[in-house]
């Protein structure tokens, strides 16, 4: 599961076998809530976690979109990649 960045104890990630449309998820113990990059709509809010956080959470995504878009498009266009090539 790719780190992308830590956020106020939260780890910032994608998981390797991710779908789009391109998200990250906030995961904190059981705490994990996914925000749609380019919408920056949050989608699945686990337990525990307020409207407040997920307003911080939303504000983040915000000010970090163009990185985490990037870090999305590297990875996964590797990975796809790599698929490819084994198939063939």
């Amino acid at each position: 599961m790719p780190r992308t960045q830590e956020w106020e104890g939260y780890r910032v990630l994608f998981y390797s076998n991710e779908h789009l449309p391109a998200h990250v998820h906030f995961k904190k113990g059981a705490q994990d809530v996914k925000i749609v990059l380019r919408t920056l709509a949050v989608e699945d809010v686990g337990r525990g976690t307020s409207a407040k956080i997920q307003r911080k959470m939303v504000k983040y995504v915000f000010e970090h979109r163009q990185e985490l878009l990037s870090k999305w498009n590297t990875y996964f266009s590797q990975r796809d990649r790599k698929e490819l090539v084994e198939k063939w």
